[in-house]
């Protein structure tokens, strides 16, 4: 992990930031101008909701685990083209360009829509016709976090505490 400015993050950077009362497991999305960014919250105590995207300035600091994190998915029931409006919670689809995280709009931004993200290409993509949805996933910070078997860095759906 590295201490790293957000004017400095390249899209698809796993991060640890605070949004205010704690730190929060995200993920940089891209850049919408010289002074904002586009980040999608895996969890974060600030945020009602798991998979939020969020604006913010990029005059900030953060901790960076790199582009070098792990997913994991268990593929389960759920997962067969064509099940997304079934499973409308899903955060996470199997597309023909990949894996597509989906990211909410913040809370009380009903005018604004879903932001779906590309794994592979890093940037947003509209989701396809027949996506797989896959409800259980976790990320690690590093393949060698994942290899050790160590505890995830976040985990969907997420544990009621």
């Amino acid at each position: 992990m590295t201490v790293k400015r957000t004017a400095d993050l390249e899209p698809g950077e796993l991060l640890r930031m605070s949004f205010g009362n704690s730190a929060a497991i995200v993920l940089f999305l891209k850049k919408l101008n010289y002074e904002e960014g586009l980040f999608g919250i895996l969890e974060s105590e600030d945020f009602t909701e798991a998979m939020t995207w969020y604006a913010t300035s990029l005059d900030d600091v953060c901790l960076s685990y790199g582009n070098d994190w792990v997913l994991e998915e268990t593929h389960g029931s759920e997962t067969a083209c064509g099940l997304q409006h079934k499973y409308e919670s899903a955060r996470l689809f199997l597309d023909k360009s990949g894996l597509i995280m989906a990211f909410r709009p913040p809370q009380r931004s009903g005018r604004y829509q879903t932001f779906y993200y590309s794994l592979a290409k890093l940037e947003e993509e509209k989701l396809g016709r027949d996506p797989a949805p896959i409800s259980h996933w976790r990320v690690w910070g590093s393949r060698d976090d994942f290899e050790r078997g160590g505890t995830s860095l976040f985990e969907m759906p997420q544990k009621k505490s």
